[in-house]
């Protein structure tokens, strides 16, 4: 009877013990702090084009038979850039344009034009005094003789191109005719060049929004990589689209001494890169993990759930660049809760 009892009370015991339930508690995934390098660009095309102004047609017509422009798209005192009908044109300081011949008798602002050109091509003491005698007639046939041209001491209408100043940068006019085509007076072959192309980006109000207002820019030519810095921004005359100049350290060309090179005439487009956010190198540290503590102050936190106060540098593509901790060091991540 007593075992009975005993061995019911057992079993009353077994079907009466209540059941464990494990706790889950949260996980988290740690990330250990690493030196590196944090930043962003963005890469845009930009347009360089020469600003430019029209020059003095030309003063004879004919076909065009040479064009040598130099290289660097510089003229001088006396050359001669062009031919028609394979007598050179030659380019010479002056205000007032090649409007008629001139030979001995003349006089007037022109003679005295010639005769300053004549005396720097020269080399001689020839005197300025604007009236067209038989010593300016001497100097007119040695240099009709130094062009290989008929030398008789007369200078035609279309012998000379009077440009407001020397030396300047010139390029072809648009639509201007080519060796071997027709050219008629009053045409105009050439333009004149700004010291300087202008680097020039469109934007639409969307996109202004997306890129820098200020700060360092960066043109790629071939191999080469012109510094520059973002400078004002210029509304079109549509009123909506807006233009971002791109200009040279210390107000010096963006392209250096590359610009006759790199850009022709008619302009060309590169690819500009503009820093969004500078680089900076040191800790990293995933954006994620940056909190703000309970006393407003950015931190991260330690896997024994304390909390370190740090500095953002530089924020880009997930990634901050901070100070306050070290390189080796484990932070916490991100936590998961418990499901």
């Amino acid at each position: 009877m007593l075992l009975a009892l005993v061995l019911g009370g057992w079993a009353g015991m077994q079907v009466s013990q209540p059941t464990i339930t494990k706790i889950a508690t949260p996980e988290s995934t740690f990330f250990t702090v690493s030196t590196g390098t944090v930043g962003s660009s963005i890469t845009l095309p930009v347009q360089a084009t020469w600003p430019s102004k029209a020059l003095p047609p030309v003063g004879s017509s004919g076909v065009l038979t040479r064009m040598q422009i130099p290289k660097d798209g510089v003229v001088h005192q006396g050359d001669t850039p062009y031919s028609v009908d394979e007598r050179p044109v030659a380019v010479f300081e002056g205000s007032v344009p090649m409007f008629r011949q001139l030979q001995e008798g003349d006089a007037g602002l022109d003679v005295m034009q010639l005769q300053a050109a004549l005396r720097d091509v020269l080399g001689t003491e020839l005197k300025t005094d604007g009236k067209f005698g038989a010593t300016t007639t001497v100097a007119v046939k040695n240099w009709q003789h130094s062009l290989g041209i008929r030398v008789n001491g007369v200078v035609q209408r279309g012998d000379i191109a009077f440009v407001p100043s020397l030396p300047m940068q010139i390029s072809l006019a648009k639509d201007a005719p080519r060796v071997g085509e027709e050219i008629s007076i009053g045409q105009h072959l050439f333009i004149q060049l700004e010291d300087s192309p202008k680097f020039e980006i469109a934007l639409s109000p969307d996109q202004l929004s997306l890129v820098p207002h200020s700060g360092p820019a960066y043109v790629k030519w071939l191999n080469k990589t012109w510094d520059g810095t973002i400078g004002a921004l210029e509304r079109a005359q549509d009123g909506v689209e807006l233009t971002m100049v791109l200009v040279g350290a210390n107000g010096s060309p963006l392209c250096g001494s590359d610009c006759h090179e790199a850009v022709p005439g008619e302009g060309a487009f590169f690819s500009a890169e503009l820093v969004t956010v500078p680089e900076m190198t040191g800790p990293v540290v995933p954006t994620a993990a940056i909190t703000t503590a309970p006393d407003g102050k950015t931190a991260v936190t330690f896997p024994d759930g304390s909390l370190q106060e740090v500095e953002v540098q530089a924020s880009a593509n997930g990634l901050s660049c901070v100070t306050g901790v070290n390189p080796g060091q484990t932070i916490v991540l991100f936590t998961v809760p418990p499901s």
